[in-house]
């Protein structure tokens, strides 16, 4: 490992979403809601210690990075994020398991809206199109970690007008009228905190694909969106919440290009920069509150942390995270820490830090290769391997002379000793790769990238065709000047084997004729020296050699940091450009074509809603960076975590594949039962032997046996577990034993494969606009990760990997179908559509005899048709009608988040045509995919107000209409559900009514005098919420919301001498809202290979 201190850019944390994961869970982890005015923190049972998992104690974990910046905006080092991770939560968390699951939200719905549907853009100043709407619901027992009893029951006005400037300082106001401005508790998570995290957020590349986000009441808030990207579920809805009350005062910047720029401000006081506080003497930053597992500052009476540079960290368990107060049920109760402290103390050393572990002063510790068999030797020590998403990367900056040179680039990047440096630093651990993105996120993984190799040959023969470019007795020169180059590296305290790489790069270039000089740098300043030179403001440096952080999910969110040239992202001073000229799929590109190629290939990767398409665009990028060698990627390393079972036991090692693993591992772990003496076994190393091919066809079958040896003694290890798994799109490889094998006493184990006898069925997909596409080949990626004999648990894991390439066989002969839709697209009860399927071969000729299959999907079991199996005998063409049910209720229900029946405003049907012709093992087989909507009877309650403001004495009423599909419901229940009436007297009809024939019901009401206030009349704001429903649970509700104003005589006691007039002035807003109701959308968990 590089050391703890490395790059991981972006407003984001890395994600953790595991290659099997597609969607968004949306269990509810509600209880009983809680009463949402209350000014007592929530206690169930009473606070965090009082869990019945918790078992106090302190956890230590040894630094060896110190922490440089507080705010998550400007944090860079593995330390200040995750101190962001441990305050701060997001809406949604990606689980140790790699599923997405509801954090501080409950759940959400999404919507389509296809009319006005346009929304003010803060980033822009202009309205800008949307498409959908998710609706997202947030915790109300969520609270701020400066909550106390004594301003619980301050609050806020979120206000609906946006008064900002854009990037160039542009001032700008806005006034929304989908809202209203928004009393807000201070010290509770409520919407408004929402709201401003996104606009900050958004101007530094967060929030990918959200174009606004407003306030939809207290605990709910609305996203609009073009369309439900894939980034939406893993990084947009994962954006820390930041409290509005802290943040609000640091809305600005002095940072041109950003949100908000504001010429002439302190640039220590904006969102981009502030310090939160913090004293560095004596680790208090009192802006550091959040609503995490544990905290800094001292709330809720718990004692002050602290984070002192150099010196330590100290947090303690927020007594009122949120999750203990779930459902015991819904597993999110695990995470309510079980621990009282989590104490950092700093080493200025490695070593240091090791000889603490070996004298159980510290009960875990990250470790780098050099120091593994110190560690592995102590009593209790458990050691733990991991594969790394984390990169030693060597960056060039390309402005220099001549590394402004694509092809000397790359000279260097084939010069590199890789082999040399992962076996005199890292004892062989590193996983060699040339990509950005790591060989264990296997689903996004480019395994047919270039890849750099140490070879001296070619590299001296690459410079040497450089016009310009002459070595001179061992000294090389370009245009007569002699090529030196300056390696930053930051001090061995903070990257343990940076001098080493150096050393070790440096007598390689100079087999070139390169002088290079190594020149040490704090790290911050050797980052701050990248950032100056990628945003113009100079050259500060000609190489660096830093630990890069990668995402283990989605790339997408990175590759735009990486490489789009959008100023919310370019202005974060992460691009690997300015970019040279290139020759790239037999065409040369100039630097600024590479630049905007990149640019597009991030927006649409941005942009895409389809897993197939998103990892393809990710592979053309990680070719493109390969290719364009703006950064040397030395492999990527293995992480090594040393845990003390003497003092604490519950360890997180479910996630092998997460950057932050201790994050899950500081809410399970808790303190030993007992104390264990654990002896370091052996080291296992594994080799696997392919009897198949390396390109496989459909119907072909294979093996790979498995050899696991003890690397210490070369022994065989009997009894070892292979478990085998299997990585791809089309599922066109199917194991024929078990995935989960054990070694014989050769310590071999085989696992069996065959490939899908249809596999040419399988390799189809779709163009976003509808077009077949005939996929060549799938890549199948089969790893295996290796555990000891049972007998022997606290030793060394190890994992291999290995790719098949499943090919086409019947590429060129594929069917293309069309499709011709007779009917309405949005489909009621008992109604029809028709779609008549024409099928052509490659050449466009119509096909007479095609076999047709239609596969519809959406409401199962529930569509009658003419027959689902037909052909193209009649007229080169046939036709499929199908007809919806009379009947919905069973059909068209789903359960919300309190476990009620809730009725679908409308569900889509999937219809899949399916056309082949005699042997389709012979003849790939033809897709046409299209799709209905089922609209669900639905009400609508219009309402008509004789008045909008009335006074003392006078009688009012509401009337209320329900219609169904344009005609009268009689019978329909009238439910006023919410009311704020002060000084109304309700009409005898009360709050509970119930329509006539023509569906009308009234709703009376009198105002009467006030006994208080500073005049003789006192105003009031009335705001009643309407609900409309049926008996019949099938039919969705309506609700109107209706607002007035009265004003009411004030009548003093009869000893009052005086009398005070005053008049009124009545502002009336009166907000009409009839909503019919919305789709609750519920992604399914996709299984785990």
């Amino acid at each position: 490992m590089v050391g703890s201190a490395f790059f991981v850019f972006g407003t984001n944390l890395p994600i953790n979403t595991s290659s099997t994961n597609t969607g968004i869970s949306q269990s509810s982890y509600l209880n009983v809601q809680p009463d949402g005015s209350s000014s007592t923190a929530w206690q169930m049972p009473t606070t965090t210690m009082e869990e019945p998992g918790y078992t106090n104690g302190t956890f230590t974990c040894g630094l060896d990075c110190t922490i440089g910046d507080l705010n998550t905006f400007t944090g860079i080092t593995f330390g200040d994020l995750f101190i962001a991770k441990l305050v701060y939560g997001s809406l949604y968390k990606t689980m140790p398991d790699g599923q997405i699951e509801p954090w501080l939200a409950t759940n959400y719905t999404l919507t389509h809206v296809t009319s006005n549907n346009k929304t003010f853009d803060i980033e822009t100043g202009k309205m800008t199109n949307y498409s959908y709407v998710y609706t997202i619901y947030l915790r109300p027992y969520a609270q701020w970690t400066d909550w106390s009893k004594a301003n619980a029951s301050q609050t806020y006005t979120f206000s609906n007008k946006v008064d900002y400037r854009n990037s160039t300082g542009v001032s700008f106001t806005h006034t929304y009228t989908s809202y209203a401005p928004t009393v807000m508790k201070k010290y509770y998570l409520q919407s408004g905190d929402v709201v401003l995290s996104w606009r900050l957020e958004a101007a530094l590349g967060g929030w990918p694909g959200v174009v606004n986000v407003i306030p939809n009441g207290n605990l709910s808030v609305k996203v609009f969106v073009p369309k439900p990207t894939l980034l939406i579920q893993s990084s947009s809805l994962q954006s820390y919440i930041l409290p509005y009350n802290i943040w609000v005062h640091h809305d600005f910047t002095s940072v041109k290009g950003l949100f908000n720029y504001t010429p002439g401000m302190s640039s220590g006081n904006g969102y981009y920069g502030w310090d939160l506080g913090w004293n560095t003497a004596t680790g208090s930053a009192p802006g550091l509150v959040g609503d995490g597992p544990f905290m800094v500052v001292n709330g809720y009476g718990m004692p002050q942390g602290g984070i002192v540079p150099n010196q330590y960290d100290k947090f303690y368990v927020n007594p009122h995270f949120f999750a203990q107060y779930a459902n015991a049920s819904s597993g999110l109760r695990q995470y309510s820490p079980k621990i009282y402290e989590f104490y950092q103390p700093y080493y200025s050393s490695q070593s240091s830090m090791v000889a603490a572990f070996t004298k159980g002063q510290l009960d875990l510790l990250p470790v780098t290769p050099s120091f593994l068999s110190l560690v592995k030797g102590t009593p209790g020590a458990y050691i733990y391997i991991k594969p790394s998403q984390v990169f030693c990367a060597v960056r060039i900056n390309e402005n220099e002379t001549p590394l402004n040179i694509t092809t000397f680039r790359q000279a260097l990047s084939y010069a590199t000793p890789y082999q040399t440096i992962d076996g005199t630093v890292y004892d062989g651990l590193l996983t060699p790769s040339s990509n950005t993105v790591p060989p264990c996120n296997v689903l996004w993984y480019n395994s047919s990238s270039p890849q750099y190799t140490y070879n001296m040959q070619k590299a001296k023969s690459m410079i040497s065709a450089i016009p310009g470019m002459a070595n001179n007795s061992g000294t090389l020169t370009y245009n007569g000047k002699k090529v030196t180059i300056q390696i930053q590296i930051a001090p061995g305290s903070e990257t343990p084997c940076a001098a080493e790489i150096a050393n070790e790069m440096s007598t390689s270039f100079a087999a070139l004729g390169i002088t290079t000089v190594i020149k040490e740098e704090a790290y911050t300043t050797m980052f701050n020296n990248i950032y100056e030179t990628i945003t113009g403001k100079g050259n500060f440096y000609q190489m660096a050699e830093y630990g890069q952080g990668t995402e283990s999910g989605d790339p997408a969110d990175l590759c735009a940091l990486f490489i789009n040239d959008a100023p919310a992202y370019f202005s974060v001073g992460c691009t690997l450009g300015p970019y040279t000229s290139l020759n790239f799929n037999g065409k040369h590109l100039s630097g600024q074509q590479v630049t905007t190629l990149l640019t597009n290939l991030s927006n649409e990767l941005l942009q895409s809603d389809s897993y197939q398409q998103a990892i393809h665009i990710s592979k053309e990028i990680q070719t493109l960076i390969i290719e364009e060698a703006t950064l040397i990627n030395l492999g990527y390393t293995t992480t090594i975590d040393a845990f003390q079972t003497n003092q604490f036991s519950n360890f997180t090692t479910e996630n092998s594949n997460s950057l932050f693993s201790l994050y899950f591992t500081l809410m399970e772990v808790n303190k030993a039962k007992t104390t264990t003496s654990v002896s370091y076994k052996y080291n296992m190393q594994v080799q696997e032997k392919l009897t198949g091919a390396l390109v496989e066809k459909q119907g072909d079958s294979g093996s790979i046996t498995y050899t696991v040896l003890n690397k210490t003694t070369g022994l065989p290890v009997q009894g070892a577990t292979v478990g085998v798994s299997v990585s791809s799109i089309a599922k066109g490889l199917i194991n024929t034993t078990s995935n989960q094998l054990t070694t014989n006493s050769a310590g071999q184990a085989t696992w069996k494969y065959e490939v899908f006898k249809n596999l040419n069925l399988l390799l189809q997909t779709t163009s976003s606009s509808g077009n077949i596409i005939n996929l060549p080949d799938e890549e199948v990626n089969i790893s295996a990760t290796v555990n000891p004999p049972t007998k022997d648990i606290h030793t060394i894991t190890t994992s291999t990997y290995l790719n098949i390439e499943l090919i086409n066989t019947n590429e060129k002969n594929n069917l293309r179908v069309t499709s011709t839709y007779s009917g309405k697209t949005h489909l009621s009860a008992g109604s029809s559509g028709k779609y008549m399927y024409t099928v052509t071969n490659s050449t466009g000729t119509k096909v007479k005899d095609a076999n047709i299959t239609v596969v519809m999907s959406g409401i199962p079991g529930s569509v009658t048709s003419s027959a689902f199996t037909f052909n193209t005998s009649t007229g080169n063409s046939a036709n499929f009608t199908f007809t919806i049910p009379k009947t919905l209720s069973n059909l068209m229900t789903t359960y919300g988040s309190s476990g009620n029946p809730m009725s679908l405003y409308y569900q889509e049907i999937n219809i899949t045509a399916v056309a082949s012709v005699g042997n389709q093992n012979q003849t790939g087989a033809g897709y046409a995919y299209n799709n209905v909507f089922v609209i669900n009877p639905s009400l609508v309650m219009s309402y008509n107000l004789g008045s909008t403001s009335y006074t003392s004495g006078q009688t009012g009423k509401i009337t209320f209409t329900v219609t169904e599909n344009g005609t009268a419901v009689p019978g329909a229940y009238v439910n006023i559900t919410s009311y704020s009436l002060s000084g109304v007297n309700v009409g005898i009809s009360g709050y509970n009514l119930t329509t006539n024939s023509a569906g009308v019901a009234v709703f009376t009401f009198t105002v009467g005098d006030a006994s208080s206030g500073s005049g003789s009349y006192v105003t009031a704001n009335e705001s009643i919420v309407a609900k409309a429903s049926t008996s019949n649970s099938s039919v969705v509700p309506a609700y109107s919301f209706v607002n007035y104003t009265v004003t009411e005589k004030v009548v003093k006691p009869s000893s009052s001498n005086y009398l005070y007039e005053i008049i009124a002035i009545i502002a009336v807003v009166i907000v009409i809202v009839a909503v019919a109701g919305v789709y609750l959308i519920r992604k399914p968990k996709i299984p785990k290979n």
